[in-house]
């Protein structure tokens, strides 16, 4: 098990345990990567890992090699707050970022050696009347059944599909408004 967290305090970075099904324990989670800041949500496919990562005024991802010694491959950092949900879409070796303070979608693309490179960033516009609706506050990106990415704007009250190219150029398919506020 992989845990991710805040690493402002005492928090060290990615940690891992093992859980024990049969006996239904976890052991005590050890540090495992400790060089990337802030990495508050994880996503894993395969040997690799896409972790939430923060840097001085940015915030992207970071690509993380999980085979032998764990180490950061790359970080993509772009300007304003880190993200608050990663995904991963192996098919088309893409990766989906919500970040929630800046409003935004981005799109990574994988590398051959599993790093990444900014494809696309996507900003959202919206705003709901509550007070923590002031504008556009992306939470979720992830894939459909039939691999279109969903957006969650808690700030617009929306959920939207996209169509999503190898290159990693999204396209708005359909927007669901839910009731204002909601």
């Amino acid at each position: 098990v992989y845990l991710g967290g805040y690493t402002r305090s005492t928090g060290q970075g990615i940690y891992r345990a093992i859980l024990d099904t049969t006996k239904q324990q976890l052991t005590t989670p050890t540090p495992l990567v400790t060089t990337v800041d802030g990495p508050t949500y994880l996503a894993v496919n395969g040997d690799k890992m896409y972790a939430v990562a923060a840097g001085d005024g940015t915030g992207g991802v970071a690509a993380i090699d999980l085979a032998g010694t764990p180490h950061v491959i790359n970080s993509v950092l772009l300007p304003g707050t880190s993200p608050a949900y990663v995904a991963v879409d192996a098919e088309r070796r893409l990766v989906y970022a919500a970040n929630y303070h800046m409003g935004r979608i981005d799109v990574f693309v994988i590398r051959d050696d599993g790093g990444l490179a900014l494809a696309s960033s996507n900003q959202c516009t919206g705003s709901g009347p509550r007070p923590e609706q002031e504008e556009s506050h992306v939470h979720y990106t992830d894939l459909t059944p039939d691999r279109r990415l969903v957006v969650c704007d808690l700030g617009a009250d929306t959920v939207t599909t996209y169509d999503v190219d190898v290159a990693g150029q999204i396209r708005p398919v359909a927007t669901f408004a839910t009731a204002a506020g909601f």
